[in-house]
């Protein structure tokens, strides 16, 4: 640069501005195209643009012949270079928009598909067939997929106990996960079904035993006994329990001791049975073995309002009758006295309180609902039904104290929750909760609650409440 700005010192810049003057001179005699086609010599470009500031800065040297020359050359260059541009319109380039709109919608719609299909297959499961199962199987595969059944029980002669017997949902269909299936589930025979006696004495032992089977006869005893009348396998007599109850009103409930022959008499019956009746069943088993019988006995129980348990309330066989060491003899034994459990839904909440039933071992329990306080809801033993010599014969009575109401938390210690949260679930409401711990600005003591998600109100009978407890640092 030294060497360049030596050019314009006072002694040579006359001699610079004429051999520039020449040259400008030579450069107006070219021809457009060749200025066109012939681009400006960098080095001379940066030539004139040092002269220019120069010039700038020493006015009286400029040189506006030789400045106005290159942006005269710059000018045309630049209009002759505009000149040649030509502009093409690309007449696809709405087409291949929106083709390109199209494929992203096509795209956008396949991903929706896609995720319905997939959210579908994993919020369902594929129904199997579980008529003529158990019903715990299917309990077991409800468990697994988080499915509630509706059970509706129905007698049945063909299904035993706990079986299922139809399905409302057909084999196959795919359900929701959560939903609640109906299902039919045997209860086995209808124990108050009158099922009349047949002629027994047309019949031998074997189709006894299969009319016993078929109608589900569970309280039919088929016993054995030789007689010299009546031959091998052949009906002797029946003997109804209840006097009340004739062949014709037999209900399925109803025990029935029907005798068949075991053919010829071996023993002599020589041993006279005794009156047993108010004596004890220890009684009737000395006798059993001081007179060597070879057949056991029959003991049956039965309730009875006088006689304490263990003693014998009737025999099958007459008193003074005589029978051999090969007989059976049939013995009722007392099983005390019948105790029935009371109707609980007659009786309030507070007269439970004030007065508890006596006879039974009744508890009163407080139970969350959504139902109205002081609303019986249910006892666990049916009314009725008869717990005498049961051995768990406590009968829990539920009692709604209304929906579960979360309090005031705030102040508790963080180690009195686990007993708080406890009492709902131990009254029927599944709430659950959860602690974190932060810096209150407080500075409330360590273990100190200090919020809560939900507090003072009502909660649902399934909810979860976020507790936050100071780990002792202010914040």
């Amino acid at each position: 640069m030294s060497d360049f700005l030596k050019k314009f010192s006072q002694e040579n810049y006359e001699k610079t501005t004429n051999q520039e003057k020449e040259t400008h001179t030579n450069d107006e005699k070219l021809d457009d195209n060749t200025l066109n086609s012939t681009p400006i010599d960098s080095e001379m470009e940066q030539k004139y643009e040092d002269t220019t500031e120069i010039e700038i800065a020493k006015p009286a040297l400029e040189t506006e012949t030789t400045r106005k020359s290159l942006d005269d050359y710059k000018r045309e260059d630049a209009s002759d270079s505009k000149g040649d541009e030509e502009v093409e319109i690309d007449d696809t380039y709405k087409a291949r928009k929106r083709k390109q709109y199209m494929m992203i919608g096509a795209g956008v719609t396949t991903a929706l598909i896609l995720g319905f299909i997939l959210f579908y297959f994993m919020t369902t499961v594929k129904y199997p067939n579980f008529a003529g199962k158990p019903v715990t199987e299917f309990q077991q595969w409800a468990k697994e997929n988080s499915i509630k059944a509706a059970i509706t029980e129905e007698y049945s002669l063909v299904d035993d106990t706990g079986i299922i017997m139809k399905q409302v949902t057909s084999e196959g269909k795919r359900v929701k996960k959560g939903s609640t299936q109906e299902l039919v589930v045997s209860k086995g025979a209808d124990p108050q079904q009158v099922v009349p006696l047949p002629d027994l004495t047309a019949m031998n032992e074997s189709e006894i035993n299969t009319w016993v089977k078929e109608n589900k006869m569970e309280n039919i005893k088929v016993v054995q006994e030789y007689s010299t009348n009546v031959a091998k396998g052949k009906f002797i007599r029946q003997e109804i329990r209840d006097k009340d109850v004739t062949p014709e009103t037999l209900k399925r409930k109803d025990t029935v001791t029907i005798f068949v022959s075991k053919g010829a008499e071996v023993y002599t019956k020589d041993i006279k049975v005794p009156d047993f009746k108010g004596k004890t069943k220890t009684d009737v088993e000395a006798w059993y073995k001081d007179k060597k019988f070879i057949s056991e006995f029959v003991y049956e129980e039965g309730y009875d309002d006088k006689l304490e348990v263990g003693m014998i309330i009737s025999q099958g066989t007459a008193p003074d009758t005589q029978v051999g060491k090969d007989d059976v003899l049939t013995f009722v034994v007392s099983k005390g006295k019948a105790i029935y459990v009371p109707d609980f839904s007659q009786i309030s909440m507070g007269e439970f309180k004030e007065n508890p039933p006596t006879g039974v071992n009744a508890m009163l329990k407080e139970w969350y609902s959504g139902y109205a306080y002081g609303t019986f809801l249910e006892q666990s033993i049916p009314a009725g039904t008869n717990i005498a010599g049961t051995q768990d014969a406590s009968v829990k009575v539920y009692y709604s104290i209304g929906k579960p109401y979360v309090g005031d938390l705030v102040g508790m210690k963080e180690n009195d929750l686990a007993a708080y949260f406890y009492a709902f679930r131990d009254r029927g409401a599944n709430i659950s909760y959860s602690v974190s711990y932060v810096s209150p600005a407080g500075c409330e003591a360590k273990g100190t609650v200090v919020g809560a998600s939900k507090y003072s109100q009502y909660v649902a009978m399934e909810d979860h409440v976020s507790v936050t407890v100071s780990n002792g640092s202010c914040n």
